[in-house]
C-alpha cells in the first residue's frame, strides 16, 4: 500500500467507518506488514487526540505583528551591505592560507617544469654537437690527406689514355 493509499484509508477512518473494501485493503496491508497494525492504531488514537483538543484563539493582532515583523527584516536586510561573492568567499579564515598555499604550488610547478625544458634543450645540444663529431671521418684516413689530394692536381696531360682505355674495357677516346 502506498502512502497516499494509507493516508485515505486513515482520513476516512477518522470521518466514518471504513467499508468492507476499505477493511480488506488495510487488513491485505497488516498482512504484509505486521508491524504496521501499531503505527496505525497509533496514528488514528493521535488524530482523534488532536481533533479533540480545543481550538486556540488566535490574537486579534497576530497579522500585524506577521507583517510587522516582515518589514522589520526587510529593512535590515536593506541596512547590510552588499559584498560581492569574492568578497564573501574570502571573509572565511581558512581560505586565505588554502588560496596562498594553491599559488605556490602553481608556482613551484611551473618552475619545475621550466627547468626541466632547460634541462631537455641543453641535452638535445649537446646530443647535437656529438652527432656532429661522430660524422667526421676517421683519422686514420685524414693522416693520407696531401697525398690523395696532390693527386687530384695532375695535370690532364699526364693521363696515358692508352692505359685508362685497357684498364676499362667500355672506356673508348
Amino acid at each position: 500500500m502506498s502512502e497516499a493509499d494509507r493516508e485515505q484509508l486513515l482520513e476516512a477512518a477518522l470521518r466514518r467507518p471504513l467499508t468492507a473494501e476499505e477493511l480488506r485493503r488495510r487488513d491485505a496491508h497488516f498482512a504484509a506488514a505486521p508491524d504496521a497494525r501499531a503505527a496505525w492504531e497509533l496514528e488514528l488514537r493521535l488524530r482523534r487526540s488532536v481533533r479533540r483538543l480545543p481550538a486556540v484563539p488566535v490574537a486579534t493582532n497576530f497579522t500585524g505583528r506577521v507583517l510587522e515583523r516582515i518589514d522589520a527584516e526587510e529593512r535590515a536586510a536593506q541596512r547590510r551591505p552588499a559584498r560581492s561573492r569574492l568578497a564573501r568567499w574570502l571573509a572565511h579564515g581558512w581560505l586565505k592560507p588554502a588560496f596562498a598555499t594553491l599559488l605556490v604550488l602553481s608556482l613551484g610547478t611551473l618552475t619545475a617544469q621550466q627547468i626541466r625544458s632547460r634541462h631537455r634543450a641543453t641535452l638535445a645540444h649537446s646530443a647535437a654537437a656529438v652527432s656532429l663529431a661522430a660524422r667526421l671521418p676517421d683519422l686514420k684516413l685524414m693522416k693520407d690527406f696531401d697525398p690523395i689530394h696532390r693527386l687530384s692536381a695532375v695535370p690532364t696531360r699526364w693521363v696515358d689514355e692508352e692505359l685508362l682505355a685497357a684498364l676499362e674495357p667500355g672506356f673508348a677516346r
